[in-house]
């Protein structure tokens, strides 16, 4: 019932069928377009046409564009998480001095003076 009174309402108002309207060039459909009075609703149905005709050339002309942003994300994204694995894997700011530079001995080849207490000074300590 639906498509019997939309065919009737086009006919009265003078709108081409869905399948003409995709058949006409849109050189066709801007004429159409002009022809028409503003805001009728054989206006309307021309416009909508016109629109979807519009989007679709804009989606296939940034298709490219589109499919470049989301291989550069998926490149940060892997290279983002292969930063964070390797900050991960370092030792944490307080256990990165290495362990001979927490011992009292001086590193090799240090010539600065070191007070190493002799064998007889450690005997004679106990003793008054």
């Amino acid at each position: 019932m639906s498509e019997e009174s939309d065919a009737f309402v086009s006919g009265f108002h003078g709108i081409p069928s869905p399948d003409k309207l995709s058949r006409m060039s849109f050189v066709e459909l801007a004429e159409l377009l002009s022809s028409c009075k503003k805001d009728s609703p054989k206006f309307i149905v021309v416009e909508r046409e016109m629109r979807n005709r519009l989007a679709k050339d804009q989606a296939k002309i940034n298709l490219p564009n589109i499919l470049w942003a989301a291989a550069l994300g998926g490149v940060f994204a892997i290279v983002g998480a292969a930063v964070g694995a390797f900050i991960r894997g370092l030792p944490p700011a307080s256990q990165a001095v290495p362990a001979q530079a927490q011992t009292s001995q001086p590193p090799a080849g240090n010539k600065s003076p070191v007070h190493v207490p002799s064998k007889d000074a450690e005997a004679t300590k106990g003793k008054p």
